[in-house]
């Protein structure tokens, strides 16, 4: 049931060189009503589901998608019976508001893993801005060249690239993906790598270790079932993955962000 209130207060905020980047986990079934923001808004989602809402056309986004709202666009907000874990990057500078990729509601993946973008917003206060600022310039060369890039990933590519995504808990072996692209093995690992900057199982990893992050997050399954509903052999195999991907438990991933009573912490 949807619920219609003012969103939570972030819970990191960073001031940087003509930006402010502040990190959301928002309630499940929120809802907020149609408005608009004075400055253009990036926004990444990095666990849970959205719905933004501009007029009549309605954008979901996913983990690991990103969306411009553009200065004075007015749109709204339905956050998934998850909720959802997002971060926001609000520019006033000229020379952001100038720039035109800012000027229009785009909507598109994220080039990296959450988990990098995470990292990047928590390091080591000395670096944390430079650091952010890289990103930012990076996420706004991605959007600009976007389009151009999507139109030279080859159909047979999108379509391993999605089966991947939708099948977590099945994990295909390669000859079913060649056969699936109908292309050889060899050539597709590396128009796969070449296109997508990671190899076949490396993409397949990151989105599994997603999934498992909005189960985490709901709280409604140990450790066994989501490690099974994810594609991992076992609990002790998804901590292990976990680990390596996050760098750390997925005990200590749920009380970083006040969630030490979930069920899953029980199992």
């Amino acid at each position: 049931m949807l619920q219609t209130m003012t969103p939570v207060s972030p819970i990191c905020q960073i001031n940087c060189h003509g930006f402010l980047v502040r990190e959301f986990v928002q309630p499940p079934g929120l809802s907020i009503l149609p408005h608009a923001h004075q400055e253009p808004t990036l926004v990444v989602v990095v666990s849970g589901a959205v719905v933004d809402s501009f007029g009549m056309h309605e954008l979901p986004l996913a983990p690991g998608e990103l969306l411009v709202r553009p200065a004075g666009e007015e749109h709204a907000h339905e956050y998934g019976a998850e909720g959802a874990h997002v971060v926001a990057f609000s520019f006033s500078e000229t020379r952001f508001l100038e720039q035109p990729v800012l000027q229009h509601v785009r909507h598109r993946s994220l080039s990296i893993g959450t988990h990098v973008l995470l990292q990047e917003l928590h390091a080591e206060e000395t670096e944390r801005q430079l650091v952010l600022a890289c990103r930012v310039a990076e996420l706004l060369e991605d959007l600009t060249g976007a389009r151009l890039r999507e139109r030279t990933v080859p159909g047979f590519l999108l379509r391993v690239r999605d089966a991947l995504r939708d099948r977590l808990a099945y994990k295909a072996s390669l000859q079913e993906l060649s056969e699936l692209a109908g292309v050889h093995e060899g050539h597709l690992t590396r128009a796969f790598r070449a296109a997508f900057h990671v190899s076949i199982g490396e993409y397949a990893r990151e989105r599994r270790i997603e999934r498992a992050e909005r189960l985490l997050a709901q709280g409604r399954r140990a450790l066994s079932e989501i490690a099974l509903d994810c594609g991992f052999f076992d609990q002790s195999h998804f901590i292990r993955a976990f680990h390596r991907a996050r760098g750390m438990t997925p005990t200590r991933w749920l009380q970083m962000r006040g969630l030490s009573n979930r069920k899953s912490l029980r199992a």
